[in-house]
């Protein structure tokens, strides 16, 4: 290797680091750095504080003498002080937030005290007025900044360069004075002017009034986690400033969206379900126990369906008004009808997560058990009672009911122990005994209808039980996964990063932000799953021969009054359609195989009276023909 090279490159980088060092050595002395001066800047009285937002009036050493540089003007400055304000109002700790001194040193960190220094020439006998700003202490930043206020300094910096002089060696706050080379008007070319200490000349004081939208200033005696316990979301744990409600994790439209989609099928499922309870519950004469078990079933779906609404008729009409009684607070565990519409739901999911499980129960025991019956439906009914009882007050004794932020009910907010001890766990166990049960069942009808050749299309056979296995399974699923990536991953990332992110965003001065929370297809989708059941229990049992046969004999329709005009409504009919032709039921036994089947349907009895005395959507007791004994088959498959 070439060592003169070496010592050129060596020589090189010697100079260029003296340069540098004799530049900054030459741009201070005794750590005051000298400062341009720049000819266009004015002294002004201060302009004032906006009607909506107080800022620094009563707050300025000299409110009648402002310095502004030939680049910008009173109503710039204002802009950017305010929106310091903002940030301290938005992330500063409470010491921060209620001193004044904070504002104070703010408000001289942008309105500069301006001086007019007369400069005599003693050579042409001449004066010049400078215009000099008088700058803020580097001490008074880092105190009101970074130690009370914890600004990050990617936020602000007090150790950073002025940028109007684009120069590093030169900063925004001077830690004792800034000096001025005045030797170009006939002055010195040391001209010192000491930085400014607002705290020794100013005594006003300053009341937060406002956030930077879309939040809202919440001034409050109590503390942080009791205001988060009745509703408030604070950005920070010491901030006055709170989310609105709902939270802005969508646009306003898009919540409107939601609220209105909610609200719909929260309303078509309570009917359907009030169809289901007032015929299987109301009217229905409850022949066997199966009839019973239905129909608490079904009354625990009603009242699923009615917790549903409730958010509703407790609005006025509206779900946002129930769960955001104001802007600026959600409903909580601190609102009676929050925690008794969460205590309703709790307490009928679970009751009617085990009906189903039951009646499950029954259907694969009898199906396997042809000749027994279990006659167990008092403890069932005691069982269950007391479970759900049990499951439902535990968490209202420990004051865990109320209202997750961003979610459209009340329900379990104590954390994800309670949530899995008292909810998640019971229902799944409940639901997955039952699903797999079900499955076993019609594979037990598959096997039954392939052996006696009598199930014409498995299909429709199947098609019934295995939608609402799919149905209420996948419901419950989703929900649970919803639960989980709500609480786990949605709520943790807007605490720990989004509203940080949201606090820079509205920093930044933008009108646009919102909160990342979750995809408005997912939060749509839980909507649905939420409220669907009572549609659920419609569909499969608002619409059987059973519900039929139940309106036919209730009193609604077997009357006097409707059986009258029922009949001359056939009579009309007949006489129009004449008589239709009659197979003699006698036909059936002269064809060539009447004997073997015969022999069959003897040989199956006991699986037919089986099935229909397990049959939740026909009469039991009632004589019936061969079509509605295939009707039962496909209907003693479904526990719904």
């Amino acid at each position: 290797m070439d060592i003169k090279a070496v010592v050129v490159v060596f020589l090189i980088l010697a100079t260029l680091t003296t340069s540098v060092y004799s530049n900054q050595l030459a741009n201070q002395i005794n750590g005051d750095y000298y400062y341009p001066i720049d000819q266009g800047a004015k002294c002004e009285p201060y302009i004032g504080d906006r009607p909506d937002f107080p800022l620094c009036g009563g707050l300025l050493a000299n409110p009648n003498s402002i310095y502004v540089n030939s680049t910008t003007n009173q109503t710039y400055l204002r802009t950017q002080t305010e929106t310091y304000f903002q940030l301290v109002q938005l992330i500063g700790p409470q010491e921060c937030q209620s001193d004044t001194a904070t504002y104070i040193n703010l408000c001289s960190f942008f309105f500069l005290e301006c001086l007019n220094v007369t400069v005599n020439d003693t050579v042409t006998n001449t004066s010049t007025v400078v215009v000099l700003p008088r700058r803020t202490c580097q001490n008074n930043c880092y105190q009101a900044a970074t130690e009370k206020c914890q600004i990050p300094e990617t936020l602000f910096n007090c150790s950073k360069g002025d940028p109007a002089f684009g120069n590093d060696y030169i900063p925004s706050y001077p830690v004792n004075g800034s000096l001025y080379n005045l030797t170009e008007f006939g002055g010195t070319f040391d001209y010192k002017v000491q930085c400014l200490n607002p705290l020794l000349y100013v005594n006003g004081s300053y009341n937060q009034k406002s956030c930077p939208l879309p939040l809202l200033l919440f001034n409050s005696t109590m503390s942080h986690e009791q205001g988060g316990k009745e509703g408030y979301f604070y950005v920070t744990n010491s901030s006055a400033c709170v989310l609105p409600c709902p939270l802005p994790i969508f646009t306003e439209n898009q919540w409107d969206s939601l609220f209105t989609f909610h609200d719909v099928i929260a309303y078509l499922s309570f009917f359907g379900s009030l169809f289901t309870f007032v015929t299987f519950a109301c009217l229905n004469q409850f022949k066997t126990a199966n009839d019973k078990n239905l129909a608490l079933f079904l009354t625990s779906i009603f009242l699923m369906s009615l917790s549903g609404v409730l958010n509703n008729f407790m609005g006025r009409g509206s779900t946002e008004s129930f769960l955001c009684p104001s802007q600026i607070r959600s409903t909580s565990s601190e609102d009676g009808m929050c925690v008794f519409n969460a205590f309703l739901f709790q307490f009928s999911a679970l009751n009617s997560a085990a009906w189903w499980c039951v009646i499950a129960i029954e259907i694969y025991y009898t199906i396997t058990h042809l000749t027994k019956k279990l006659e167990l439906f008092k403890y069932y009914l005691a069982g269950i009672t007391i479970f759900t009882l049990v499951f439902s007050f535990v968490p209202l004794g420990l004051k865990v009911y109320g209202y997750n932020k961003g979610n459209f009910m009340c329900w379990i907010v104590g954390g994800d122990v309670y949530e899995n001890v008292f909810l998640w766990v019971p229902l799944g166990v409940a639901l997955t005994i039952a699903s797999v049960l079900i499955v076993l069942v019609m594979i037990e009808i598959f096997k039954v209808v392939r052996a006696t050749g009598r199930g014409g299309s498995l299909i429709i056979l199947e098609a019934k039980p295995m939608l609402m296995v799919i149905a209420i399974y996948f419901s419950y699923v989703y929900l649970f996964f919803w639960n989980y990536y709500s609480d786990n991953v949605v709520t943790k990332r807007i605490y720990d990063t989004e509203v940080p992110s949201f606090s820079q965003c509205l920093f930044s001065g933008r009108s646009d932000c919102t909160l990342r929370g979750p995809d408005f297809g997912m939060m749509a989708a839980y909507v649905y799953f939420l409220r669907i059941y009572g549609l659920y229990s419609f569909f499969i049992y608002g619409f059987s021969a059973k519900s039929r046969k139940i309106w036919k004999r209730s009193i609604f329709i077997h009357n006097r009054l409707v059986q009258g005009i029922l009949a001359r409504f056939q009579n009309r009919f007949r006489g129009s359609g004449g008589d239709k032709t009659k197979t003699n039921p006698t036909e059936s036994t002269n064809h060539p195989s009447a004997g073997s089947n015969a022999s069959r349907t003897i040989s199956k009895i006991d699986v037919e009276s089986t099935m229909k005395s397990l049959d939740y959507n026909s009469d039991s007791e009632e004589d019936l023909d061969d079509n509605e004994i295939k009707l039962q088959q496909r209907d003693v498959s479904t526990p719904f």
